[in-house]
């Protein structure tokens, strides 16, 4: 980790022009994980909405880049930033320390409510909130259309949720949507250091810090019909139900 933050010093340091000033409408990508599986499916997907308003990106620092995206990375007039983690933070830290280009105020959006208070947020910045809310409430109608269809499959179905992620609103929200029914929401404080953070907590069953051995008592006494479970849970989970097995 040390090392990939002191190469990402010595590209700012040597590689970007420092002669350039910000120009309107460029906005650049800070904090991309190289390794990350859905990296380019979620750019483009970034892309085309920031296209709605005719802002252009200018560099992602560092992923998928030229040298001469990095020369430039002072055009952008904004800077956004995909991961709050170590990582991220970690380099928006090097270049407020060097540049003067600010940060959006929020993160990558997830869901549908991220992804309107994000856009809100970078078309104030540049004098677009008419033409931001127009594209909100056109997304908001094609949503909801897809709510309301899928809602009679749906509805009534109960969901467990294990996951290491604490903020997942944006799966929460169309979950609510479609009026099914989360029974309880797990959680591990394994990576991100915030506790449980969510506009729906008063209606959540949210167990803190849990114990990955009383999942099973979970499932037998609340009877999920579907249980969401993020990767890392999966495997601990799979392991813990399998040794008496193999033992």
């Amino acid at each position: 980790m040390d090392g990939i933050l002191n190469a990402y010093k010595t590209i700012a340091d040597n590689l970007v022009n420092k002669n350039i000033g910000h120009e309107n409408l460029k906005v650049n990508i800070i904090g991309e994980k190289p390794m990350e599986v859905n990296q380019e499916i979620n750019f483009n997907l970034i892309k085309e909405i920031l296209a709605n308003l005719e802002i252009k990106i200018k560099c992602r620092f560092l992923a998928n880049t030229s040298v001469n995206g990095i020369k430039n990375l002072l055009r952008g007039s904004l800077n956004l930033l995909v991961y709050d983690d170590r990582h991220g933070l970690s380099v928006k830290k090097i270049l407020e320390k060097r540049f003067a280009t600010p940060f959006a105020h929020y993160l990558y959006p997830v869901g549908f409510d991220q992804t309107a208070k994000w856009l809100r947020d970078i078309a104030r910045f540049y004098n677009k909130t008419v033409q931001a809310d127009l594209i909100i409430e056109e997304k908001r109608e094609l949503y909801l259309k897809q709510i309301n269809r899928l809602r009679p499959s749906l509805e009534g179905i109960k969901i467990m949720i294990i996951t290491h992620r604490h903020n997942i609103d944006w799966l929460i929200q169309p979950v609510f949507d479609l009026n099914m029914d989360i029974v309880k929401v797990c959680t591990y404080p394994l990576i991100f250091k915030n506790i449980f953070q969510s506009e729906f907590s008063d209606k959540l069953n949210i167990e803190l810090n849990d114990d990955i051995k009383e999942r099973k008592h979970d499932i037998e006494k609340l009877k999920p019909d579907l249980v969401i479970i993020w990767l890392f849970q999966a495997m601990l989970l799979l392991i813990y139900l399998l040794l008496p097995v193999m033992m």
